[in-house]
């Protein structure tokens, strides 16, 4: 979800500056947003960048932001775009996607962490693919916290209520957890949930 960048002096020039940096990735950029649309049937897609030098990982300074109100994934789509030469997509000359490195290659060229935010079928999905994270943690293996909540209508209120669902082990959770709010502009999971 977007967010307003502050209203600082300067804020709206650091931001076209760190999209000028970026220039020589507008084409797979682009690439990747057509992929996205078409997929998932999506009519519309918003890219924004967001200021996040007041957030919990002081290397960062800035976000890119994709929004689409395309079908969402579920935790078996998610878990597949994030592993590694995953690909159900049709192999046809030209297809996007079809490797299974697309995001994973694509985002970490973009930034060193991506937060995905996914709803379907009732089911809401967070996943943190961070560089930031495995560096400081020097781990061997890839690890990526992932979590899922059930979608419950409160219809007295009309508003969603999110009850927990995978992760059902409550250390791995709070472990997980404590990952994105120390590397991710998220700082409360009342927070990350705000953001669904």
């Amino acid at each position: 979800r977007a967010r307003e960048v502050n209203d600082e002096p300067n804020a709206r020039e650091k931001i076209r500056e760190a999209l000028d940096r970026r220039l020589t990735l507008l084409p797979f950029f682009s690439d990747a947003i057509s992929a996205q649309d078409a997929e998932c049937g999506a009519t519309a897609v918003h890219v924004d960048v967001i200021d996040l030098s007041n957030t919990n990982n002081p290397k960062n300074s800035y976000g890119i932001v994709v929004q689409d109100d395309g079908c969402g994934m579920n935790r078996r789509s998610l878990i597949g775009m994030l592993s590694f030469g995953f690909s159900d997509k049709e192999h046809k000359v030209g297809n996007v996607g079809r490797f299974g490195i697309g995001f994973k290659s694509g985002s970490m060229r973009l930034a060193k962490d991506a937060l995905i935010f996914t709803k379907r079928e009732g089911y809401a999905h967070v996943a943190f693919l961070s560089q930031s994270f495995l560096d400081d943690a020097e781990l061997d293996d890839i690890l990526i916290p992932m979590f899922c909540w059930k979608m419950e209508k409160n219809s007295a209120k009309g508003k969603t209520k999110y009850v927990a669902s995978e992760t059902t082990n409550m250390q791995k959770w709070d472990d997980h957890m404590a990952v994105i709010l120390r590397y991710s502009f998220v700082r409360t999971e009342r927070e990350l949930l705000r953001e669904l």
